[in-house]
């Protein structure tokens, strides 16, 4: 009986013997087998023996037998050898004989289940294994490759091997991906046709398949969405700066001379972008630009963000345009560094910010000219943008803090601040206007100044939101806000009365943040039914809206306190309201409140003023 030793010595020699009669050299051989000579080498000095797969390559190549190739015993011993010296990675692997009608297993393993029969008739097995393909398309591939006459069909037309990948359902009613592999052998001595298959599960693969193809699907999508909105789209690589997709959008506003100049851009960081600068950048904008797209960067920031972007003013002809470019991370930016560029003209953004700049400008004019309805009208405009303007605030920190990409982050950081200017001209507005400035004068006029400023508001926040307005810079977060993550109000019970949906959710989640349970009182009179009805000290706190239907946070309040129920008239009452006068806040008081927290307000501003309360 031959061990592993003698069966690499025989090969060996009988190696040797059959490359001399070729008169090859060992170069010659191994580089007609694709390999190194060294592999030549340690078979022709018995270090190690090449799987099957070598072995039928290397009897085909010098046409012979298989067994005259091996050792002089028994082909299918000889084949039982090689086939379970090459490991796991085959759950199964099967000697057929297609003429005769037989198989022989030689691992008795299957990814069907248990073999029946270690030996039998392969029509019976090529069955059992049809059956076991769910889907139909699988199944007639595997009927075209596998079936006995089809296998004899191939090798006659001189096929040395036949794969599939195909779905099977097992014994267990388990679903596997199954690679099926078959090689034929060359057999000189007789008139049969054999054939070796092997049978392995490759799920894992086909996962690993199915990822990377839904990746290339993706990277494809976004590609093909940031190609309607930019006038021009690169995928390139952050290592070498080539441009591996270009995308030139056919309705870009750009002149025939810089539409060639990008069209010819091949690397994001060669000289070429010199005739660019010179071509269409601003001249006071260039340095600037060279910086923003220079290697050293784009790398810093994509090593930070998942996206960034720079703005500047291109000139086209007499036109002088603003543009943005943005970087944004390819999907599989960790291992390829891949990243996507897209230029795209924001000037429309520009021109909207001039215009509400003029409409601005307009409103604090109305306000000037008229004095007798000065004080009603700067209180209805300060509730009026105020009330959005909380909610816009309050659902963009909640977004910012809810574990999202960096990349919308970005967004979304860049949109608040957007909130924060705009409340602060607001602001002026309110200051310059407010009552007891004895050279305002007020004009009454057909078009109210709260339809022109919540217009001046939407505009503003959805372009900056879109563009990214100065979206170079990257700051660092609130740690104002961040502090509001202290666990004092841990198990507290507080009372909501909000008629506003939008800023009931906000605020309840800021509560829910802190470990505060909430019931929510939709107007003043369920606030105090809540209340009245609660035989104890219920709530820790009540936050009252003022402003609200049925019945207003002021008389809510002023009913609570006299109610017969010592601990529930005695509850810690804050004001939520978008009026920020003095005498607001003295209504407040004389209704009964504790204090007076004016919107919009921040998470830190809402959980000081309770824990100040409470």
């Amino acid at each position: 009986m031959f061990t592993g030793e003698m069966m690499q010595d025989e090969f060996a020699v009988r190696l040797t013997a059959l490359r001399k009669e070729q008169g090859w050299t060992q170069e010659e051989l191994a580089e007609k087998c694709g390999i190194s000579r060294q592999a030549v080498a340690k078979w022709e000095g018995g270090k190690s023996l090449p799987d099957v797969f070598r072995i039928v390559e290397l009897a085909n190549l010098f046409q012979v037998d298989v067994g005259d190739i091996l050792p002089d015993t028994d082909s299918n011993l000889n084949l039982r050898f090689c086939l379970e010296a090459i490991g796991d990675f085959f759950r199964g692997a099967v000697i057929i004989d297609a003429t005769h009608n037989t198989y022989t297993y030689v691992k008795t393993e299957s990814v069907l289940g248990k073999i029946p029969n270690i030996k039998g008739n392969y029509d019976d097995l090529f069955e059992r294994a049809s059956k076991a393909i769910p889907e139909a398309n699988h199944r007639l591939e595997f009927i075209k490759r596998f079936r006995r006459d089809n296998l004899i069909k191939q090798y006659e037309e001189g096929v040395k091997t036949v794969s599939l990948d195909h779905r099977v359902i097992n014994d267990e009613g388990e679903y596997h991906w199954v690679m099926n592999t078959a090689c034929f052998i060359r057999h000189v001595k007789t008139d049969s046709v054999i054939v070796v298959s092997f049978e392995s599960i490759i799920d894992q693969y086909k996962e690993m398949e199915e990822k990377s193809r839904q990746e290339i699907v993706e990277r494809q999508a976004i590609i093909n969405v940031l190609s309607n909105e930019y006038d021009a789209v690169f995928l390139s690589n952050l290592d070498t700066g080539n441009v591996l997709y270009a995308f030139i959008n056919d309705t870009a506003a750009i002149d025939k001379g810089a539409y060639e100049v990008v069209e010819n851009f091949k690397n994001c960081f060669s000289d070429e972008l010199d005739e660019m600068h010179r071509q269409l950048v601003h001249p006071d904008d260039i340095e600037q630009f060279k910086k923003s797209i220079s290697r050293q960067y784009v790398t810093d920031m994509l090593n930070k963000y998942n996206s960034f972007a720079c703005n500047y003013r291109m000139i086209f002809g007499d036109k002088t345009v603003h543009y943005q470019t943005r970087f944004v991370r390819a999907l599989d930016f960790e291992t390829s560094h891949n990243y996507i560029v897209g230029a795209h003209s924001i000037e429309s953004f520009y021109q909207d910010v001039a215009r509400t700049q003029n409409e601005l400008a307009k409103a604090v004019d109305t306000i000037k000219e008229g004095e007798e309805e000065k004080n009603n009208l700067i209180t209805q405009l300060s509730h009026d943008i105020r009330i959005p303007l909380n909610s816009i605030m309050g659902f963009l920190k909640l977004a910012e803090e809810s574990g999202k990409p960096d990349e919308k982050e970005y967004y979304i950081r860049m949109a608040t601040e957007a909130c924060d200017n705009m409340a602060s001209v607001l602001n002026n507005v309110i200051d310059l206007v407010s009552p007891g400035s004895d050279n305002v004068i007020l004009k009454k006029q057909d078009r109210t100044i709260k339809q022109l400023l919540n217009r001046l508001i939407n505009s503003s926040n959805s372009d900056a939101k879109k563009f990214g307005f100065d979206g170079i810079d990257s700051s660092a977060e609130d740690e104002d806000d961040k502090k509001t993550s202290m666990t004092k109000l841990q198990g507290k019970r507080i009372l909501l009365a909000e008629d506003t949906e939008a800023n009931a959710m906000v605020t309840s989640a800021f509560l829910r943040e802190w470990g505060v349970e909430m019931i929510r009182a939709h107007d003043g009179k369920e606030a105090v039914d809540i209340v009245s009805k609660s035989p104890i000290k219920e709530f820790d706190a009540i936050l009252m809206d003022v402003q609200m239907p049925n019945m207003d946070g002021y008389e809510a309040t002023k009913l609570i306190r006299k109610l017969p129920n010592k601990a529930s008239a005695g509850i810690p009452i804050i004001a939520l309201t978008a009026s920020v006068f003095d005498e607001d806040k003295k209504a407040a008081k004389d209704a009964g409140m504790n204090a007076h927290l004016c919107k919009p307000f921040t998470p830190k501003q809402l959980y000081d003023k309770i824990v100040a309360e409470v």
